[in-house]
C-alpha cells in the first residue's frame, strides 16, 4: 500500500487528523462528476414526452429510438469525424 493510503488502516475517528486524508479529501471535493449517459436518457425521455400527449405514439417513438440505438450503438460526435 502506498504511504498516501495509510490513513485507511487507522480507525475512522482518527482520519481527520491525518494530512494525507485531508489532502485526498480536498482533491475529491474539487472533482467534477458527470453522469453523461444517465443525463442523456433523461433528456431523451423529456424530449419524447414533449412531442405528443398520445400514449401509443410515445410508445412508438420509444420503440423506434431503441431500435436505432441497437442498430447504431453508442454514436458520439467524436466517432463521426
Amino acid at each position: 500500500m502506498r504511504s498516501e493510503g495509510q490513513w485507511l488502516t487507522l480507525p475512522v475517528h482518527m482520519w481527520r487528523s491525518n494530512q494525507n486524508y485531508n489532502d485526498m479529501q480536498e482533491k475529491i471535493k474539487r472533482m467534477t462528476v458527470v453522469n453523461d449517459p444517465a443525463e442523456r436518457v433523461v433528456k431523451d425521455m423529456q424530449d419524447i414526452v414533449s412531442l405528443t400527449t398520445d400514449e401509443e405514439r410515445r410508445d412508438a417513438i420509444i420503440t423506434i429510438a431503441r431500435r436505432q440505438r441497437q442498430k447504431f450503438g453508442k454514436c458520439r460526435k467524436m466517432d463521426m469525424k
